[in-house]
């Protein structure tokens, strides 16, 4: 079993930076945060690739990925990161 000190955020990840602007307005609008999970569904590459980006430079965690075919066609994108708190108190 892996230490759960590995998920945890870095105590950096809650100063208020760009990139967690980003992820926070991001998430507002295409995603949600419980208690141990932020994760993102999208349709637009780009705006994935970005997303992910700014999560590592956040958090210094590489978000999962996973792409889903729906029934209308369209392609969605998932990534998340979980485990571990993601408090920012």
């Amino acid at each position: 079993m892996e230490d759960l000190q590995t998920y945890r955020l870095p105590e950096s990840s809650k100063i208020l930076t760009e990139e967690l602007a980003y992820v926070l307005g991001a998430v507002k609008g295409d995603g949600n945060i419980q208690p141990s999970t932020i994760r993102l569904k999208v349709k637009d590459e780009d705006f994935a690739q970005e997303f992910a980006k700014n999560i590592r430079i956040w958090s210094g965690k590489e978000p999962k990925q996973r792409t889903v075919k729906e029934k209308t066609g369209e392609t969605i994108k998932f990534l998340h990161i979980w485990k571990g708190s993601y408090s920012l108190e």
